[in-house]
């Protein structure tokens, strides 16, 4: 077998496989944000783990693949215009990976909307948020 035959064996068994299973991982990483969101009766002892990213405990991290198929996928889906709710997973979601979000992306994340189509404010959480992202 030549040096390329091997590497396309490589590819094919070992690395392909990873690569098909990085979706399915993702559903249950943010299934398991869902419940742990859900899992606080009151808001703020959510809002105090999100300030200081406790609830990070409460989950396993993902890892270098992963994270990077998530931050892709969750700068693309992200809206804050939804409902509060809707905009603390996000948030969740963006500490959860947080060692790959840039200061551009703070940024991107930063410049979307937090008004409803009502003109409702669902911006709760961003300051907490913050506060964690900005801690080294």
């Amino acid at each position: 077998m030549s040096a390329i035959q091997d590497i396309r064996a490589i590819l094919k068994e070992d690395i392909l496989p990873l690569f098909k299973a990085v979706p399915l991982r993702a559903d249950k990483i943010e299934k398991r944000i869902d419940e742990l969101r859900s899992s606080y009766k009151y808001n703020g002892n959510f809002y105090n783990d999100l300030k200081d990213g406790a609830w990070l405990e409460k989950i396993e991290k993902p890892g270098l693949m992963l994270s990077l198929y998530l931050k892709r996928k969750w700068l693309k889906e992200a809206k804050f215009n939804i409902s509060y709710n809707h905009t603390n997973i996000m948030y969740m979601r963006f500490e959860l990976i947080k060692k790959w979000i840039s200061k551009k992306d703070l940024g991107y994340i930063n410049s979307l909307t937090r008004k409803d189509r009502y003109e409702n404010d669902q911006e709760a959480g961003n300051q907490e948020f913050m506060e964690y992202m900005e801690k080294k």
